[in-house]
């Protein structure tokens, strides 16, 4: 287990996406920013 500090700023973004390869693109251009996700989710409907 590892412990990291609280944030002092967080958010939840829900975002739709077209199909499965917008979505499987999107992953890796996010983690490419430096942001580092707690979670992500795809949900197919």
């Amino acid at each position: 287990m590892r412990l990291y500090p609280r944030l002092a700023h967080s958010a939840t973004l829900l975002v739709p996406f077209a199909d499965l390869k917008a979505v499987t693109d999107a992953v890796p251009a996010v983690l490419r920013t430096g942001v580092d996700p707690d979670l992500l989710e795809y949900i197919d409907h």
